[in-house]
């Protein structure tokens, strides 16, 4: 007798359609579930890496000056060498993100001659971070309220390197009493966006991406933003490099280059500084083909024209430094210690 034998039932195509296309949807939704599990144990590895290095960094290099305590709690790290010699004293304003270690050529040759104070703004260095954001007014309130602390009373030389430029224009706008002469070093320039097109709010998502990649800790296996950073002398060079490669540092570089061009509108339109001493120092060099060297063709015309601000502005053209080199790397920086020199004669010259 014949053994019936058993068949498996066939699903109509549809049916089967649909069980498949159920299969690749679980795989996928696993897939992605691991995907970002993966990336979430990630960031939580790179966020607490990032946590220890800060902790070791600020172990390893405690603030080399004093911490004067701001009206509303915070704390401004300020660095004040020299002492010994006449006025008037010297004040030595960063770029954006940059710290008073940027100035480590620059200072001590300075100190021979004057008081020299450089300080790290709201954020940047050993700064406490300000709640309220980049603010021309707080900025200038900070510095002012250190000095006043220190007893290092104006008139002031002051030396603005980058968006310390700005600022420096803008304190001898508010205060011109208070200032004896200026230097600025490859300054920041109010036009700048309108002759070379190059407009600093539109690199603000690339800082932004920068400033997430730095809490991840990703910055200290790449980071596109060390530059000149290592011409540096040491320690200088290794708190600079642990200041870029921190979340606060990270956050302050990104806010104010966010804020270039509202510093910038700050100043008064058509200023003038009189007779007031003024030197110009300006980066020529860093170009890498015939655009590169257009645009900065046009920046250095930009800044050589911010001579006019005094009757006594005069200008230096560095043809082989670069935006940061020029007070990173010592040749370049003696360049800008001599100018700055310059400027304090004549102010002594003048001053009362």
């Amino acid at each position: 007798m014949p053994v019936p034998t058993q068949t498996t039932p066939t699903l109509p195509a549809s049916k089967q359609d649909a069980t498949r296309r159920m299969s690749r949807t679980r795989r996928l939704a696993r897939t992605v579930a691991a995907a970002l599990a993966g990336v979430l144990a990630l960031s939580v590895a790179g966020t607490g890496i990032q946590a220890f290095a800060e902790h070791r960094e600020r172990s390893n290099h405690p603030a080399p000056g004093t911490l004067v305590e701001l009206p509303d709690g915070r704390d401004l790290h300020v660095q004040v060498q020299g002492g010994e010699q006449e006025g008037p004293t010297i004040v030595l304003e960063s770029g954006a993100g940059a710290s008073s270690v940027a100035w480590a050529w620059v200072q001590p040759a300075l100190a021979r001659h004057a008081t020299v104070v450089s300080y790290d703004r709201a954020g940047t260095g050993w700064s406490d971070g300000d709640p309220h954001g980049t603010d021309v007014d707080a900025v200038i309130t900070d510095l002012r309220y250190a000095l006043g602390q220190l007893d290092l009373p104006g008139p002031y030389v002051l030396v603005g390197h980058s968006l310390g430029g700005h600022y420096v224009r803008a304190f001898a706008a508010q205060h011109t009493d208070e200032v004896a002469g200026m230097v600025l070093v490859d300054p920041s320039h109010e036009e700048a966006t309108a002759v070379t097109g190059m407009d600093p709010a539109a690199m603000a998502p690339m800082f932004a991406v920068y400033r997430a990649a730095t809490r991840l800790g990703l910055t200290r296996l790449y980071d596109p933003f060390e530059g000149d950073v290592p011409l540096l002398p040491e320690p200088q060079r290794q708190q600079a490099l642990g200041q870029q490669h921190s979340t606060t540092g990270a956050a302050a570089l990104a806010a104010e280059m966010a804020a270039v061009d509202t510093v910038g509108a700050t100043l008064p339109s058509g200023q003038a500084l009189g007779d007031l001493p003024l030197h110009v120092v300006i980066a020529g060099g860093g170009a890498t083909d015939a655009d590169d060297r257009a645009v900065m063709d046009s920046f250095v015309e930009l800044r050589q024209g911010l001579t006019a601000l005094s009757s006594q502005g005069t200008s230096t053209v560095l043809d082989s430094a670069t935006h940061v080199s020029i007070v990173t790397d010592q040749a370049h920086a003696q360049t800008v210690t001599d100018a700055v020199l310059d400027v304090l004669d004549q102010a002594r010259s003048t001053t009362p």
